[in-house]
């Protein structure tokens, strides 16, 4: 019997210890994030090459942003949106606040 990739990944998932789960989810927030500038990109119909000319950086580095496999810094980001003609919203969302031992902590 043939499992689904969606079985699998939860599977692989649950074994995941804390650091690896954080790993994950940094990694997928860089894949959204480079799917989001490759779409923006597709929209004003720029080659990789164009947008990295008018960027400043290298076209392999357009190409691994876009892929999830290189982070940007915020400099980065912002010229990437100014190019692309784009905006990016970030909300910051207040931590929930929970009680241990009379104290108070943040949980993340």
């Amino acid at each position: 019997m043939s499992k689904q990739y969606s079985d699998y990944s939860k599977k692989m998932r649950s074994r995941l210890t804390p650091a690896g789960k954080h790993a994950l989810k940094a990694f997928e927030d860089s894949y959204d994030l480079g799917l989001s500038l490759m779409q923006a990109r597709h929209a004003r119909e720029l080659t990789q090459k164009q947008l990295s000319e008018m960027v400043g950086i290298n076209q392999s580095e357009i190409s691994k942003i876009e892929t999830g496999s290189l982070a940007i810094n915020t400099a980065t980001l912002f010229r990437l949106l100014n190019a692309l003609g784009a905006t990016v919203h970030i909300e910051l969302i207040k931590p929930s606040v929970i009680k241990k031992n009379s104290r108070s902590l943040v949980k993340a």
